[in-house]
Formats: C-alpha cells, sequence, structure tokens
C-alpha cells in the first residue's frame, strides 16, 4: 500500500534526551499580520522583525528563518498577540515529500544530507494545520553549499512507516543552519 497525499507541515521529533519536549519560545506577532499561520507551517522573521510564513516572493526572507508554527495564528489577530514557536536550530522535523523522489531505500541513501526547498502553500483551513511539504524536486544533486538560496532543508532520512515504494514518504528533516536566524553559522553566511 503506498503513502497517502496528506501534508501536515513540519511535525517537531523529540530533541535532545529521550522523552525531551522540543524548545517552544513565544513570539510577537503583528496586530495586522495580512496572512493567518497555520500549525505547522515554516515561519521567517520579516521586515520589522516580524513572523510571517515563509513564502515564495522574496529569497531574502527565506535566509531569516526562525523556526516552526506549534499553533494557528489568525489573520489580524489584534494587539498583543504571540505565536509558540519551535525555535531551536538543531530541532528536527518530519515533513512529506511532495512528490517520489525518495521512494526507495536506494534513492533515500542518495539524498541524505542534502539539501530541499520546501512548497509554501495556506494552510487547511478546516483543521489549521499546515499543508507545507518539501519539494522532492528540488532535491541538489550536489553537496550543500551557502549559494543556494531557497534550498532551507537538509534531508536526515525517512521515517520508518513510511512506505517505500511511493509517494509522498515523511522525511526527517533539519532547517540548514545558514538559513535559521538563532544558529551560530547564520551570521557567517555570504550572499
Amino acid at each position: 500500500m503506498a503513502n497517502l497525499d496528506r501534508p501536515m507541515g513540519f511535525r517537531p521529533v523529540s530533541n535532545g534526551i529521550a522523552g525531551t519536549a522540543p524548545r517552544i519560545t513565544h513570539y510577537a506577532v503583528s496586530a495586522t499580520l495580512t496572512a493567518a499561520i497555520g500549525e505547522g507551517d515554516l515561519l521567517q522573521r520579516g521586515k520589522l522583525g516580524v513572523l510571517s510564513v515563509v513564502d515564495a516572493t522574496d529569497v531574502t526572507e527565506i535566509q531569516n528563518i526562525i523556526g516552526v508554527s506549534a499553533q494557528y495564528v489568525a489573520a489580524t489577530p489584534g494587539a498583543g498577540s504571540t505565536c509558540a514557536v519551535y525555535d531551536d536550530p538543531s530541532q528536527k522535523f518530519l515533513v512529506q515529500c511532495d512528490d517520489n523522489a525518495v521512494s526507495t531505500a536506494a534513492l533515500l541513501q542518495e539524498v541524505i544530507g542534502l539539501a530541499a526547498r520546501v512548497v509554501p502553500t495556506t494552510y487547511n483551513t478546516t483543521t489549521l494545520q499546515s499543508k507545507m511539504e518539501l519539494d522532492g524536486s528540488s532535491i541538489t544533486s550536489t553537496a550543500v553549499t551557502a549559494t543556494e538560496t531557497w534550498d532551507c532543508l537538509q534531508i536526515l532520512g525517512m521515517d520508518s512507516l513510511s512506505v517505500a515504494s511511493g509517494s509522498w514518504a515523511d522525511l526527517y528533516v533539519q532547517i540548514r543552519p545558514s538559513h535559521h536566524v538563532l544558529s551560530g553559522y547564520h551570521g557567517a553566511r555570504q550572499t
């Protein structure tokens, strides 16, 4: 049986010592936030330091990823609103691949350690859950370099429950240090 095409955004995986909950930090959200944030959306620190959902319109913003939303935040949430964010630079996530780029164990071995892009999409308005996916066709065929502006994810492996003979595998990923604002490497990034 093949995997189902059910993107659910980025789901945190326990980090550090077994049973330790992932780190969550609350960040201020603009009272006039124009686009709602879905739970599991990849977030960036936009203009003036305000959180926003990663999109495909500004390549400089994608270099300022702060983490992944741990909650839904409605558009125009009002004054004093915050968003809980998984912001640990070493945090790992499970995310669905949007095609069959890693449909076999052999293909998985070829892509571990390589970089990929995110497919920025609007959250599910019924569940309020993110529908972001890893863009399988964007997986680099060369080693990760600091000049790959949009390749913000590093592939770490495949979830053991994913079927290795079809599309939409769930992959373990991490936000690349060169794209994560809180990473010590981020300040050394050259564009």
